[in-house]
């Protein structure tokens, strides 16, 4: 594919033994840093990937930190980019020609370039109704547990029940990046109040999508409060509008898609195990189920920790839950269970 108009040849590399507190700058300025010597590329290192790990970064190498992260080439396709930003939710991608990193594509490129001009869909129809609430008392390391358990990286914020403003990864970031605030402690001894973002950036459920993206460019955020009447009615994260956008491009009534940083992935035991979830939808209705799997260092018995998020996109459920188990059987198993519970307490009837 031609990325001539989305390849940004501005990059910030760093190499594999550098620590992280040299670095944090780097890290607050462009959100993604890339991790390269002469014979091997390590990842990327974001504000999530960094903050997610629960330990004192400062004193990290960047080859500890870095995720591995989708390679884009000329032979991906546009669905495939889309998908690769799903996977790995950060920033930037790294854009490669042959062996040599040449640049970087935006998620906000690919937002203004590609699915805006395709995707006709409103805010209502890509929003997340789940929503999770902080309270402006509640400490940063609360906070980071529940992006962790729930796949976020933005939370409404109230006080005394009212809405007080929004608190995201990159709000906690920057605030730790000051000084030697990178640890733990000062997770657990900050409150909310003292990072939160108290202006608010919110749309129209009823809005065309393409407004809510130049909100997302021009407005340097990662998310939007969907709002109306005083009610606050869900979020839109770029991810959202990216699953929307893949999930218009393919056409089947029940659509699959499963991603996972893993090589050897069950994936035939995955869709077989998640198909129970057809019975709950009608065959004229096109239903999207994204699966991804990530996976933590812990072991119990042989079997890794395994982390499943699933998001569902439906004419009737717009749905995104998140689990935590050992082994992959146990954490799909269990992620579908509470898929199930969801999908029958938001319509109330079961069929």
């Amino acid at each position: 594919m031609d990325y001539s108009d989305l390849v940004n040849k501005k990059i910030t590399l760093f190499g594999p033994e550098e620590l992280l507190s040299k670095v944090i700058n780097n890290v607050k300025e462009d959100k993604v840093i890339f991790v390269k010597d002469k014979k091997k590329f390590y990842g990327a290192v974001s504000k999530k990937t960094t903050l997610l790990l629960g330990t004192d970064m400062a004193k990290l190498k960047l080859k500890t930190l870095a995720k591995k992260v989708p390679e884009i080439t000329k032979k991906t396709n546009y669905l495939d980019l889309v998908k690769f930003f799903i996977e790995s939710n950060i920033d930037k991608l790294p854009y490669f020609e042959g062996s040599e990193l040449v640049g970087s594509i935006s998620r906000n490129a690919v937002l203004e370039y590609i699915v805006s001009k395709e995707l006709n869909t409103t805010v209502e129809e890509a929003m997340s109704k789940n929503l999770v609430f902080v309270n402006v008392k509640d400490n940063l390391a609360q906070v980071l547990a529940l992006f962790r358990e729930h796949g976020f990286t933005k939370l409404i914020v109230l006080d005394h029940g009212e809405l007080a403003g929004v608190i995201t990864i990159t709000n906690i970031f920057n605030y730790l990046a000051k000084g030697d605030r990178v640890n733990l402690d000062n997770l657990r001894n900050t409150n909310v109040k003292d990072v939160m973002k108290t202006e608010i950036i919110s749309i129209g459920p009823k809005k065309p999508i393409q407004e809510a993206i130049k909100k997302f460019i021009n407005g340097k955020t990662s998310s939007i409060v969907v709002h109306e009447n005083k009610e606050t009615l869900g979020i839109l994260t770029k991810t959202d509008i990216l699953e929307k956008y893949l999930a218009s491009e393919k056409k089947q009534s029940f659509v699959i898609q499963i991603s996972s940083k893993l090589d050897k992935l069950p994936t035939e035991v995955i869709e077989k195990k998640v198909e129970q979830l057809k019975k709950f939808f009608r065959e004229e209705e096109e239903t999207h189920l994204f699966v991804h799997l990530s996976f933590g260092k812990e072991k119990y018995k042989g079997a890794p920790l395994v982390h499943c998020r699933m998001r569902l996109l439906s004419p009737r459920n717009c749905e995104n839950i998140s689990v935590e188990a050992w082994g992959i059987d146990h954490a799909v198993e269990l992620a579908i269970q509470k898929l199930k519970r969801r999908i029958v307490k938001d319509r109330e009837t079961f069929y």
